[in-house]
């Protein structure tokens, strides 16, 4: 799993566009068939490359099951309240503005 590293100014939305600092998630890794991570660099690492030696292919035995949170890094609980807000506000700008948009642009 590849992911961005480093700092960019957002864009609050919706209404008028208040600018803030952010930075991107920056965890990345690699990981077995078996899921034994090979290699890893958190975001507090800074920007950089992984890489480890995979042998492609089946995996010879059965898989564990997959953490809940395997991909995902736990995030501060403002993040989260932050993720719940934009999904409903991103639904209310979807609806409101870009389907109206999509229907009158393709409309057959």
């Amino acid at each position: 799993m590849a992911s961005h590293a480093g700092h960019f100014e957002g864009q609050s939305w919706p209404g008028e566009p208040t600018p803030f600092p952010s930075e991107y998630l920056g965890e990345t890794q690699i990981v077995s068939g078996r899921g034994e991570v090979l290699a890893r660099m958190s975001r507090a690492e800074g920007e950089g490359i992984v890489t480890a030696d995979i042998l492609p292919g089946q995996t010879p035995r059965a898989l564990p099951s997959i953490p809940n949170r395997f991909w995902v890094p736990e995030m501060p609980k403002e993040i989260d309240r932050a993720w719940a807000l934009s999904i409903q506000t991103g639904r209310e700008y979807y609806l409101s503005t870009t389907l109206p948009y999509l229907k009158r642009r393709f409309k057959s």
